[in-house]
């Protein structure tokens, strides 16, 4: 009996030591399953980018129109431009006997003010405010007088143009910038200068007075052409008015302009101005008003600045003056001389501009003497 019972039991511890063995094994095994298994993580899906078309399509056209404005002032379009101004210059010249209508002198004017004066180029620009002060001073805008210096005027004070002046004229090309108000303001000085010589000497002469300030103020643009042209409108306006009286205070202003002046600018439109003085009111006012001799006591021992604006003088009279400053060549010859071996580079290439110049305007006699 005990025999029997203690087998038992020993088959019994068996059994659970078996089990429990099968349990471990069977564990490890799912554990195993379970780690050989795909892990699958759940990632929320990112939301696409949208982009609006409407803008897209937008900075497409952007730069199309960007590139067609870049097309359209092409040298062939600014050539084709050049060309209608010139034909405009012709028509109003005073050798065609040609005479223009009232309607047809206002949209000339008005086209030359909304589109020539604010063009792009600089060649176009300089071509309208010549043309517009052809057109303004021509026998055709005696007549228009009273239609001209109220638009000038008013296109000198906010640089624009009124629309209903240009006709059946497209407007939606029309300049309408700061830069192209500025540069409208600076032809319209010329044709204001120009519109004047049609203003009666006794009942106008304060406007005559009025617009001879603005002109000698405008000399000092920086532009060499529109120096020229402002110098041209004041030698016809010194014949007009109470410009003989006022020839001597004009003189000494532009002189100390073109002596003492602080930039380049003004000392060149001061000797612009001299000259258009000088031409105005007669070859005498440079001995009545020792024009001369202060040029030539500027020229021998005055300082740099001094010498370099008597040498722009010097060369823009003879420019305008031709065969008769020649008489005054002779006594200005030997400062013009030394000034070649001035120190300063400026004054040595003022010399050489202003000699060359003063040569090509002597006569065969000149030469010799």
């Amino acid at each position: 009996t005990k025999m029997s019972t203690l087998s038992l039991t020993k088959k019994k511890k068996k059994a659970t030591g078996t089990s429990a063995i099968t349990a471990l094994t069977t564990i490890k095994k799912k554990s195993k399953r379970k780690t050989n298994e795909p892990i699958t993580l759940k990632v929320s899906k990112k939301k696409e980018r949208t982009f609006d078309q409407n803008i897209l399509n937008a900075q497409f056209e952007t730069n199309k129109s960007t590139d067609d404005k870049a097309e359209k002032d092409s040298e062939e379009k600014r050539a084709i431009r050049q060309g209608v101004i010139r034909v405009v210059v012709a028509t109003v010249r005073h050798s065609r006997e040609i005479t223009l209508d009232l309607s047809t002198v206002k949209l000339l004017v008005s086209f030359l003010l909304a589109f020539g004066l604010a063009d792009l180029s600089e060649n176009v620009r300089v071509s309208a405010t010549n043309a517009l002060r052809d057109v303004s001073a021509s026998k055709s805008s005696e007549k228009a007088i009273d239609f001209l210096l109220p638009l000038l005027e008013e296109a000198l004070k906010n640089g624009k143009v009124e629309k209903s002046y240009l006709g059946n004229l497209p407007t939606d090309k029309n300049p309408d910038s700061t830069e192209a108000s500025d540069n409208r303001k600076e032809g319209v000085v010329i044709a204001l200068g120009a519109s004047a010589i049609h203003l009666n000497n006794e009942t106008d002469a304060d406007k005559i007075d009025d617009t001879c300030d603005m002109l000698i103020s405008a000399l000092s643009t920086p532009s060499e052409s529109v120096q020229s042209s402002v110098a041209l409108c004041v030698s016809k306006l010194m014949k007009k008015g109470r410009m003989q009286s006022r020839t001597e205070s004009l003189l000494t202003k532009l002189m100390n302009e073109c002596l003492r002046g602080k930039t380049l600018a003004i000392r060149r439109g001061g000797a612009y101005g001299i000259s258009a003085v000088v031409k105005g009111s007669g070859i005498a006012s440079l001995k009545k008003f020792d024009v001369v001799t202060q040029l030539e006591e500027a020229c021998s021992n005055g300082s740099s600045l001094e010498k370099e604006g008597a040498l722009f003088a010097i060369e823009l009279l003879s420019g305008r003056l031709g065969l008769l400053f020649e008489p005054y060549v002779i006594v200005l010859l030997p400062s013009l001389l030394q000034s070649f071996g001035d120190t300063s580079i400026h004054v040595r290439s003022a010399a050489n501009s202003s000699v060359g110049l003063v040569m090509s305007k002597l006569s065969g006699h000149g030469v010799k003497l």
